[in-house]
């Protein structure tokens, strides 16, 4: 099954409409980010593949603090909402494939993070361009 399959399921679908929700309410996306951070810190796997996922899910949590607390501005509302659709279905145990089946579970979320990434690449260069400059100082 091919990561464009779980964009188009009425499970994203769903995670599109309450990450629209998240985006106008920092306090429910600080919430969201939390527990993206936490997941994924329970995440043990260290194979290569798991590791640049979180790796990429790290860089596009930074991206939305960063927009939503008015720091990093230059992103588009419809690709803050992509990234925060994903954070969601991230987040969510019962997606398409359930959390709960090992390793499994987190297939279908890692492709969605790698698909999301993978579609905003420009967008999260230039915000990792403009997170090297902020801390070159």
């Amino acid at each position: 099954m091919k990561s464009y399959s779980f964009i188009s399921s009425s499970i994203f679908s769903s995670a599109k409409t309450i990450a629209n929700s998240n985006l106008s309410n920092r306090f429910r996306l600080i919430s969201l980010l939390q527990q993206a951070a936490k997941k994924l810190s329970s995440i043990e796997d260290k194979r290569k593949l798991t590791t640049e996922a979180k790796e990429k899910m790290q860089l596009m949590s930074r991206l939305i603090s960063a927009f939503v607390i008015g720091e990093y501005r230059t992103l588009p509302w419809k690709s803050a909402l992509s990234i925060v659709a994903a954070i969601v279905y991230f987040v969510n145990p019962a997606d398409v494939i359930p959390d709960i089946i090992p390793f499994s579970g987190l297939v279908d979320d890692f492709s969605v993070l790698v698909w999301t990434y993978s579609s905003l690449q420009s967008e999260l260069d230039k915000f990792s361009q403009w997170e090297n400059s902020k801390t070159s100082y």
